[in-house]
């Protein structure tokens, strides 16, 4: 069985991180708080209107039977 090399991994930052490496982690940082932000304050599904749900139930919603805009039958 081959044996691989331990990676170690610091949980501790170091004492004088390069400049390269405190961008980075501002980055991920950022990125990090605005997508748990989106998660948690994520709005719900708006609700249906009443209008749109008539046309499952009756076939023609109100607000269309009202138009004056032709038919897409007639569009031919």
């Amino acid at each position: 069985m081959p044996s691989h090399p331990t990676i170690r991994v610091n949980p501790y930052p170091r004492a004088k991180p390069r400049a390269g490496e405190i961008t980075q982690l501002a980055i991920i940082r950022n990125t990090f708080l605005e997508f748990m932000t989106r998660i948690l304050l994520a709005n719900p599904d708006p609700i249906i209107p009443e209008e749109t749900v008539s046309v499952v139930d009756n076939g023609t919603p109100s607000w269309f039977a009202s138009s004056t805009v032709p038919a897409p039958s007639s569009w031919e």
